[in-house]
C-alpha cells in the first residue's frame, strides 16, 4: 500500500519542503465546497504539490440540498483540467438531505461530472453515512471507494464495491510546519498501480 494526505482551507498554503517524503506519494486537496466556496488555497498547493512531484487529486464537498449539476459545474470549473491528475473525489459526509432524495441528487452530480471531466469519480464516505442514505445505489459501483474509517482495522466491505480504493485512517495528524490537522490516507496498490490511475 502506499500512503498519502488529503489537505483543505484550515491548512492554509502548505509547506511542500517540508512534506518531502518518499513515503508519502499522493495528496488530495480540497478545491470547492457546495455551490459558494472554493477554497483559495488550491490552486497554489497544487502547483507546489506538483513541483515537488507528489500526485495530486482535488476534491468537492457534495451538499445535495443544493442544486447537485451546477456543483459539477462548479468543480470541474475550478479544478480545469486533470490530465496527469488522480480522479477527482466528491465527499459525502458533512451534508444530507431528505432519504428520498439522496440516490437521485448524488447520482446527478456524478453523472454530469463524469460528462464533463470524461474521467472515473472516487467517491469518499464512511460505512454509516453510505449504509444510512444511499444502501441501494448500485450504480456506484462505476466509481472509486474512499473509505472513511479511522482505525487499524481494515474496512469492511459496502454495497455495491468489492473492496475500497483508498483509506482515510485517520483525519488528525499533525505534520510539521503544517496548520491544523490533516487526514492520512492509504491507496490499496503499489506505486506503480497508483501512478496508474492518472490515466482512468
Amino acid at each position: 500500500m502506499v500512503s498519502g494526505f488529503d489537505f483543505s482551507n484550515k491548512n492554509g498554503i502548505l509547506d511542500w519542503e517540508k512534506l518531502t517524503n518518499p513515503s508519502q506519494c499522493f495528496a488530495y486537496l480540497k478545491a470547492s465546497e457546495g455551490l459558494y466556496v472554493t477554497d483559495s488555497a488550491f490552486n497554489l498547493n497544487r502547483a507546489h504539490a506538483k513541483e515537488h512531484g507528489w500526485l495530486v487529486g482535488a476534491y468537492h464537498w457534495l451538499n445535495p440540498k443544493l442544486n447537485c449539476n451546477q456543483q459539477a459545474e462548479k468543480f470541474a470549473l475550478t479544478i480545469s483540467s486533470t490530465k496527469g491528475e488522480l480522479p477527482p473525489a466528491v465527499c459525502l459526509e458533512l451534508y444530507r438531505s431528505a432519504t428520498s432524495e439522496m440516490d437521485r441528487n448524488v447520482r446527478a452530480f456524478v453523472d454530469t461530472l463524469i460528462e464533463l471531466i470524461g474521467r472515473k469519480v472516487v467517491i469518499y464516505t464512511s460505512s454509516t453515512y453510505w449504509k444510512s442514505y444511499l444502501p441501494k445505489s448500485e450504480w456506484a459501483e462505476r466509481c472509486l471507494l474512499w473509505i472513511d474509517q479511522p482505525g487499524l482495522l481494515f474496512p469492511s466491505q459496502i454495497f455495491p464495491w468489492s473492496g475500497w480504493t483508498f483509506w482515510q485512517n485517520s483525519f488528525k495528524a499533525i505534520l510539521p510546519g503544517i496548520n491544523g490537522n490533516v487526514g492520512v490516507n492509504w491507496f490499496n496498490g503499489s506505486v506503480k498501480e497508483l501512478n496508474q490511475m492518472v490515466n482512468l
